[in-house]
C-alpha cells in the first residue's frame, strides 16, 4: 500500500486536473484540484516490486507539468 499527498502550484490559479498512473498497469486516475491545491492519493499493489508513480498536472490552458517517483 502506498499513500501520500500531491501538492501543486499554478501562478495563475487555474483549475488543475491531475492524472495519476501508479505504474502497475491498472490505468490512470484523474483528480480535480480545488483551492487547496493538494490531494491525497493511495494505491494497493498486487506485488512488492518497485513501481513508478507518474503524476501529470494540467491546467485549463493545457499547460502541463509532471513528476515520476519510485515506490521504494
Amino acid at each position: 500500500v502506498v499513500t501520500g499527498t500531491i501538492a501543486v502550484t499554478d501562478p495563475s490559479s487555474d483549475p488543475i486536473t491531475l492524472t495519476v498512473d501508479y505504474g502497475d498497469g491498472t490505468g490512470t486516475n484523474d483528480i480535480s484540484l480545488g483551492i487547496g491545491r493538494t490531494a491525497p492519493i493511495g494505491h494497493t499493489y498486487q506485488s512488492a516490486n518497485t513501481h513508478f508513480i507518474t503524476v501529470i498536472a494540467t491546467d485549463d490552458d493545457g499547460i502541463q507539468g509532471s513528476a515520476t517517483v519510485p515506490t521504494k
